[in-house]
């Protein structure tokens, strides 16, 4: 290897003495003219000059202002000295560039994690994902977000999330919709934690308990919830519509398996012991196991059956701890919550067989 290889490899290991070292010799050719503006940089980097690194990078994006190349260096030379507000100015000038390339996602991803911004970083490595991000940056990426929790001291993410609204706004708009507040409710009904919504509970209690048939105008919360899902399925409102259980169904329950994998812990796929075409999602925590199903298929239809459970409740105690960090704050767990218990029997009458399985550990 060469000067410049040998200097790059020290530094990757860690080895700063080595890496400065290693890069005295190549770094003057580069620092003196004899390489490009990335070698000047990433020289000064070896050596730890990031003042000069930043004041380099800044030549570079003000000689090439629509290149993305120099605006991610500049951002990754703002990084390294934790100039965050410096970062988030840059990524959004690359954004003005190029943001479908994968390493833009990379950058937005290290700098939303370093300020807080936990959703927006999480967003960026799926979209690092879908514009083929190499496999090993990737990795990396995916090895820094996960939550960690060792003797007793918890890692960043259990933290409040950095709530401004721009670093969200570096991602695709599918990332930052204006969307109402998520609040799910769980009750323990024969071993087993069962999740849904708390909005939808008091409709169900009214559909279960024989007070006759609930009308939509007398529970807004419920026909707020159920409308977008109506009208996006069966392009009518909900008080054109008896109630049903698969309306009241927990089909907003695949928040907490998206949640929870945003702290490293992805869901396994499971095929339906009864053969029946549904899907069964599975998250396994050290606290325990969640699991969101849907009926008959993959896609919400008219009429499908969905379930969210969890084996116990230390699983959802858990899941509640981490879900202040994530989509900024608009989900919520709470429970015991007894409305479940009474309307059990109405709400999953039309579950299928594999939804009645023991989750047990994985």
């Amino acid at each position: 290897m060469d000067e410049k290889e040998n200097a790059v490899s020290a530094w990757l290991a860690g080895d700063t003495a080595m890496a400065k070292a290693t890069a005295q010799e190549w770094a003057g050719g580069a620092q003196g003219g004899a390489g490009t503006e990335k070698d000047q940089i990433l020289a000064a980097w070896l050596q730890g000059d990031l003042v000069g690194a930043e004041q380099l990078s800044r030549d570079w994006v003000k000689k090439e202002p629509r290149e993305l190349m120099p605006l991610l260096v500049l951002g990754e030379t703002h990084l390294r000295v934790r100039n965050l507000p410096a970062v988030l100015g840059t990524l959004e000038q690359a954004q003005q560039v190029d943001s479908d390339h994968p390493m833009y996602y990379r950058l937005v991803c290290l700098a939303a994690q370093a300020a807080g911004a936990f959703t927006a970083a999480h967003g960026a490595i799926h979209l690092a994902w879908l514009t083929s991000l190499p496999e090993p940056i990737l990795a990396d990426l995916q090895a820094r977000a996960v939550y960690r929790e060792k003797d007793g001291e918890i890692g960043a993410y259990p933290a409040m999330e950095n709530t401004d609204g721009r670093w969200l706004h570096l991602l695709v708009p599918s990332w930052f919709p204006e969307k109402p507040p998520v609040r799910l409710a769980w009750d323990e009904v024969d071993g087993q934690i069962w999740i849904y919504n708390q909005g939808l509970l008091d409709i169900a209690v009214a559909a279960s308990t024989g007070q006759g048939e609930p009308r939509w105008d007398d529970y807004p919360d419920a026909a707020r919830i159920v409308d977008q899902r109506l009208r996006a399925l069966a392009g009518r409102p909900p008080d054109t519509c008896r109630v049903e259980p698969w309306m009241c169904a927990s089909w907003q329950g695949y928040y907490l398996p998206c949640a929870l994998r945003q702290y490293g812990f992805h869901p396994r796929f499971c095929s339906s012991p009864a053969d029946t075409g549904s899907e069964v999602a599975r998250v396994t925590t050290p606290a325990g196991s969640i699991e969101g199903g849907l009926a008959s298929g993959t896609l919400p239809v008219v009429g499908a059956e969905a379930w969210t459970k969890a084996d116990g409740v230390a699983a959802v105690d858990y899941a509640a701890r981490l879900l202040p960090s994530t989509f900024n704050g608009r989900i919520s767990l709470t429970g015991p919550d007894h409305r479940i218990s009474i309307a059990f029997h109405w709400l999953t009458s039309g579950l299928p067989q594999e939804a009645w399985s023991q989750i047990g550990r994985s």
